[in-house]
């Protein structure tokens, strides 16, 4: 009888280990499990956090180059030093409509490319489409519609 009862103490003993062993295991696929969905979700998520795309203090920009048919012989440039009509265009940028785009073929790339010129002499190139005004910034396709922008700023 002592014998059977020890048999059953040494059972439920190991049941209770094992059973013990199996809940680790558990927190730990657990807590595993949950790092790589944080890892994933920083990783491949759309961050809306580039709102302010590229410019996020505006104050600190000189000038705006704006430059046409950048990969022909009949390449032409403007400088815009007006802040007001610089600010709209970044504003614009950052508030447009964005798709990835690593999702899209272009038939050619973009022909013309705005420099922005800072004060501690940095500058910025985003390239854009002349017939759409939509910008190629970090593979993010921008529909800023600028055509109504830059024509008005040259017009200035």
């Amino acid at each position: 009888m002592q014998e059977q009862l020890r048999k059953k103490s040494k059972l439920k003993s190991r049941y209770w280990h094992i059973s013990h062993w199996i809940q680790k295991v558990n927190y730990i696929f657990i807590l595993l499990l949950l790092v790589l969905t944080s890892v994933a979700y920083i990783l491949f998520s759309d961050n809306n956090d580039e709102r302010n795309l590229f410019i996020s203090n505006q104050s600190d920009i000189q000038s705006m180059t704006i430059y046409k048919n950048v990969y022909m012989s009949n390449q032409s440039s403007q400088t815009i030093t007006d802040l007001q009509t610089i600010h709209r265009i970044v504003n614009q940028i950052n508030s447009a409509e964005r798709v990835k785009a690593t999702e899209i073929v272009f038939e050619k790339g973009p022909e013309g490319l705005l420099v922005f010129k800072f004060m501690n002499d940095a500058s910025l190139h985003i390239p854009f489409f002349q017939n759409s005004g939509d910008v190629l910034y970090k593979e993010t396709l921008i529909d800023a519609d600028l055509v109504k922008w830059i024509s008005a700023a040259q017009m200035r």
